[in-house]
């Protein structure tokens, strides 16, 4: 799903905290990211050269931690004309633990 609101999204904790929704009601994420239930899986953001600007930081610092107290996994990507589809898949892997072939040794007590 594109351009979804943030109040659409994220619920604010008091629901009488007019303040919060006004400004969550302002703020979108680029893509949202649903399974086959219409649960959601996470956030896209994509970044490009405008976020490096001060009141964009903040902007997005705010829908990040937004996103972080609501449970809801945030990815960051840099806009580009193309992307590869295997790392675009990664976002959403769990992270794979590799194993060493020489382990570290734990000395003797």
């Amino acid at each position: 799903m594109a351009k979804i609101r943030l109040a659409d999204l994220l619920k604010p904790a008091s629901t009488r905290d007019r303040g919060a929704f006004l400004k969550i009601s302002q703020k979108h994420v680029d893509f949202l990211v649903v399974n086959k239930e219409w649960s959601v899986v996470a956030a896209i953001e994509l970044n490009d050269r405008t976020h490096d600007a001060p009141h964009r930081r903040d902007r997005d610092e705010f829908v990040k931690s937004a996103c972080e107290g609501a449970g809801v996994p945030l990815h960051i990507v840099r806009a580009a004309s193309r992307y590869e589809l295997a790392s675009l898949r990664g976002l959403f892997e769990p992270p794979t633990l590799s194993v060493s072939e020489n382990p570290p040794r734990v000395p003797a007590s």
